[in-house]
């Protein structure tokens, strides 16, 4: 885990502009911290930009953050944030690290979740729903709505679990 100060601005116009200043800073951290991948291609015929794309990509996440400093002007809001930034997938270190899930949750625009977890015992799925109902419990201690497996048979619920 590598420890950064970094800085986040925002458009005051932006609807939640701290709240984007907020993620420009988490982006430039892992970017400072891990470093960019950079991909483009560039396509030209008869000696004309058909097309022009540039691919970046930086492979971490900000484990923890504290803010250092805010400003404000009548038209940017500017964050500088400390940063602990985990190198890799989120997915590895989320569950197993204690990070807390409902900060990533609020972030992500707090979906509905099903879990489906089958109880396999001697190779063969057993009556029982432990595993469904411990990850269940997780996921409700944290805050996070879990929809039950009967509300999947609805195609209006199953639509809207999607979208959000």
């Amino acid at each position: 885990m590598e420890e950064v100060v970094v800085t986040g601005t925002a458009s005051v116009s932006a609807g939640d502009y701290k709240k984007e200043a907020l993620k420009n800073a988490m982006h430039n951290a892992v970017e400072k911290a891990v470093g960019v991948q950079v991909k483009s291609d560039t396509l030209v015929k008869d000696f004309q930009l058909v097309n022009d794309r540039i691919l970046a990509h930086a492979d971490g996440y900000v484990k923890k953050w504290e803010v250092q400093n805010e400003s404000e002007t009548s038209s940017a809001y500017q964050v500088t944030i400390k940063a602990w930034v985990g190198k890799g997938t989120l997915n590895k270190d989320l569950f197993m690290n204690g990070i807390d899930v409902s900060l990533i949750y609020d972030w992500i625009g707090k979906p509905r979740v099903m879990v489906v977890v089958p109880d396999i015992v001697d190779g063969k799925e057993a009556p029982t729903t432990f595993a469904q109902t411990e990850i269940e419990s997780l996921f409700k201690s944290k805050g996070i709505t879990v929809l039950s497996s009967d509300q999947e048979a609805h195609p209006e619920t199953r639509r809207s679990a999607r979208i959000q």
